[in-house]
């Protein structure tokens, strides 16, 4: 396995206000300053937490009031970290939420004395690099034998899903290279950013993608996008594949089964594999709930 660090660039210049705020702090003398941290359960409102470590309703009536306009309280997930800072009387300093290491919001007084909120400036890194492997079983676990995230399979397979379908056409000794945007903050590895160029090799088959303003392309400049995609969802693994001697799992002896089960979370988009027209949906019974799609020239896709 080879990775290459190509080149890096920053972006959003280092703010050093916060580092002057925290500084001031640490010279401050003992009990002046207090602060109060939690992080948002799964499950838990954010006034709710914020309740249990005992701010007053005032204060969070000020906290939720400045950050409504950034911030939809009613997707909250779970795992943002907040912190309120207080002076020795207990008067509102400053307000830290952070959503995610990229998404920091925060409240303190204006220069006019007024309470105002704001979106941190977060001083990132980009990192173009190279890796290249082989394929012993599926391209995630190729990936993270490589020292990547399987996230980086996911984008991928998306690159190229109207040319294979990774769920089927992947084989033992196919082998894989993909130049790829890594974020960083600090040293913390935050997520990927646009694939650059990838190759797959299958045997004798090699399929290259290049991208060009936000689309890919073939060496020879053909587009990489054709008349039906191959992968039609993000997949966490296949529950059942196609096969004509199955034995059914509840009926018991051989029934065929002639599709693919793709195992994903709650909530995956779909795509359709091709432009079309919704012909029905609905439930059915033996396929649950079933979109039926129609296709120029007479193809139909369920």
């Amino acid at each position: 396995m080879r990775r290459q660090f190509i080149f890096l660039w920053a972006i959003n210049p280092l703010s050093l206000a916060c580092i002057f705020f925290f500084a001031q702090m640490a010279h401050s003398s003992e009990g002046q300053i207090h602060i109060i941290e939690g992080k948002i359960k799964e499950g838990e409102a954010f006034s709710q937490s914020l309740a249990k470590k005992k701010i007053s309703f005032q204060w969070i009536n000020l906290i939720v009031s400045k950050l409504r306009s950034y911030v939809d309280f009613r997707r909250i997930r779970g795992g943002e970290a907040y912190q309120l800072i207080t002076d020795e009387k207990g008067e509102f300093v400053k307000f830290i939420y952070e959503v995610s290491p990229t998404e920091v919001y925060e409240i303190e007084k204006d220069p006019k004395g007024e309470y105002a909120s704001k979106k941190r400036e977060i001083p990132l890194d980009i990192y173009l690099i190279k890796a290249e492997g082989e394929i012993h079983s599926s391209l995630a676990k190729a990936m993270k034998e490589v020292g990547e995230h399987w996230s980086l399979a996911t984008a991928f397979a998306e690159v190229l899903a109207w040319e294979m379908d990774f769920s089927q056409d992947v084989r033992k000794g196919d082998r894989f290279k993909v130049v790829v945007e890594k974020i960083y903050k600090g040293d913390e590895f935050i997520k990927y950013g646009a694939i650059s160029a990838l190759e797959y090799q299958s045997g004798k088959k090699i399929i290259r993608g290049l991208r060009f303003k936000n689309k890919y392309y073939d060496e020879k400049g053909y587009s990489l996008d054709k008349a039906f995609l191959k992968m039609p969802l993000r997949f966490n693994y296949i529950s059942s594949g196609f096969n004509r001697n199955r034995r059914h799992p509840i009926m018991g002896g051989v029934h065929p089964h002639l599709g693919i089960d793709y195992a994903a979370p709650i909530g995956t988009p779909v795509w359709a594999v091709a432009d079309g027209v919704v012909d029905s949906a609905g439930w059915v019974e033996g396929f649950g709930k079933q979109v039926v799609l129609r296709h120029p020239n007479g193809y139909k896709s369920y």
